[in-house]
C-alpha cells in the first residue's frame, strides 16, 4: 500500500510520523525527572510574560528574551501548567527532526539512512533534558540557520534566502 502512494504522499506520511516520532519520546522524557537549575528557569519567564511583566525591565531573564515569549506563546495557548511546558520542547524536537529529514531530502540522501538520522536526532537532541532550555534552543536553531543557508546557496531559492 505504501509503494501506491504518491511521492508526495510518502514524504507528508514520514514528516508526520518522524513529528511524532520526536513530540513522544520527548514528552515521555519531559515526565521522568528534571534538573533544578535547568527546569525552571523557562517556566519562570514565560509566566513572568504571562503575568505582563516586561524582560529586563520588570525582570531579568536568564536565556535571552526570545525563548521566554516562546513559552509564554505555549502557557497563553495551553496554559500554565507542566504539559504545557513539555509541549514546547517536545515540539521543537520534532520539528528539528523533520527539518533534517526535508535538509537531507533535498540533498538526495539515502532515504533510509535520511529517516535513520532524522529518528536517531529525535531521540537524542532534546529528550536528555525534556524540558526547553536555552543551550538545546541556540543549538537547533543554529544548525536550522546554518541549514537554511546552505540550502539557499544550493538551490537559490528565494525562500530559503528570505529565512
Amino acid at each position: 500500500m505504501f509503494k501506491s502512494l504518491s511521492n508526495f504522499n510518502r514524504k507528508t506520511l514520514l514528516l508526520l510520523f518522524i513529528f511524532f516520532f520526536g513530540f513522544y519520546v520527548n514528552w515521555y522524557s519531559g515526565f521522568q525527572s528534571f534538573a533544578p537549575p535547568d527546569s525552571f528557569a523557562v517556566y519562570h519567564s514565560g509566566l513572568m510574560i504571562l503575568k505582563g511583566n516586561i524582560p529586563y525591565k520588570d525582570y531579568w531573564s536568564t536565556q535571552g528574551t526570545l525563548l521566554d515569549v516562546i513559552q509564554f506563546t505555549f502557557f497563553k495557548l495551553n496554559g500554565v501548567s507542566w504539559k504545557s511546558y513539555i509541549i514546547h520542547s517536545s515540539m521543537i524536537n520534532g520539528l528539528f527532526a523533520c527539518f533534517l529529514f526535508y535538509f537531507f531530502d533535498k540533498f538526495e540522501f539515502n532515504k533510509t539512512l535520511n529517516l535513520i538520522i532524522s529518528l536517531t536526532t529525535a531521540l537524542i537532541c532534546y529528550p536528555q533534558i525534556g524540558v526547553p532550555n536555552d543551550v538545546h534552543h541556540a543549538i537547533i536553531f543554529s544548525i536550522i540557520f546554518l541549514l537554511t543557508f546552505l540550502l539557499a546557496l544550493k538551490f537559490d531559492s528565494k525562500i530559503h534566502w528570505f529565512l
